[in-house]
């Protein structure tokens, strides 16, 4: 059976998660709106990838959600419209970024080129250069 397939969960069963890029460590306040409310809601960006995020917040929104993310990292911030692709009960949820503006697609950008160096830095401080 392929990763890919559809399959109804046992009750209490765990999802594999189904991401569509590599996501890196990060770390950052948000606020998430549903859309078409006013209510903004508490999140910390835990994950971050080219295509999506993970939401750690104490009461998650339904899967199939259409939302708004923002967030505060570096002095700079991120906002974009987002659909809450699978979600965590007391966790969290992973959301899909979606119509990204393009300013906010290179802010993006250069976090995840950051993401990505700091990954791979070698443990024993030692460079290269």
């Amino acid at each position: 059976m392929s990763e890919m397939t559809e399959t109804t969960p046992e009750k209490g069963a765990v999802q594999p998660e189904r991401r569509r890029a590599l996501r890196f460590p990060f770390s950052a306040e948000a606020e998430v709106t549903l859309e078409g409310s006013e209510q903004k809601l508490a999140a910390r960006v835990t994950e971050i990838g080219p295509q999506g995020c993970y939401l750690q917040m104490g009461k998650p929104l339904d899967t199939g959600s259409a939302i708004f993310v923002k967030f505060f990292a570096e002095s700079k911030f991120f906002e974009t419209k987002a659909n809450v692709v699978y979600s965590q009960p007391n966790r969290g949820m992973g959301v899909s970024f979606r119509e990204m503006k393009p300013y906010f697609v290179d802010v993006l950008r250069k976090w995840l080129l950051e993401a990505m160096i700091s990954k791979n830095k070698p443990r024993d401080g030692l460079c290269g250069q």
